[in-house]
């Protein structure tokens, strides 16, 4: 089971980042982060209330919608980043905060989930996903110039 969604994992960034890139140069940084994370919360919650086998499809969407908000918050940054007076500062700075995520977000999520269960955790997770991709939109429908 690890094995295959692994596989998923990795076969949803080569194939559907690129896709999803195309999508948000069309639609908008914000509207496409912002539609990834409610449908990614929808397949999360769906994940976590659904017995059996469907929960694999879930988590497929769920993988799908986190390579695609990758790729799309990613690009939003490097166009903050051209226009910053420090890019490499703020690629820098960007960067580090993304790999230090990804390195202890397993670590405290396993530690939270042997408190709470891994289903509130997971919509703990994502609830803050949402707040930051609002909060994405927010500043970006002030500084409509920047994104």
């Amino acid at each position: 089971m690890a094995g295959l969604l692994l596989a998923v994992r990795f076969t949803a960034d080569l194939i559907f980042a690129p896709v999803i890139g195309a999508v948000s140069d069309r639609m908008g940084q914000p509207k496409t982060a912002i539609l990834l994370a409610v449908v990614m919360f929808a397949a999360m919650a769906g994940a976590v209330v659904t017995p059996g086998g469907w929960v694999i499809g879930y988590l497929v969407v769920v993988f799908i919608c986190g390579a695609g908000l990758f790729v799309t918050l990613s690009a939003a940054s490097s166009h903050i980043a051209a226009r910053s007076a420090v890019p490499q500062l703020f690629i820098g700075a960007f960067t580090t905060a993304n790999d230090a995520g990804m390195a202890a977000g397993p670590l405290l999520v396993y530690a939270l989930a042997d408190i709470t269960g891994l289903s509130p955790v997971y919509l703990g997770v994502l609830a803050l996903l949402l707040v930051s991709v609002w909060w994405f939109w927010r500043v970006s429908a002030k500084n409509r110039r920047v994104i």
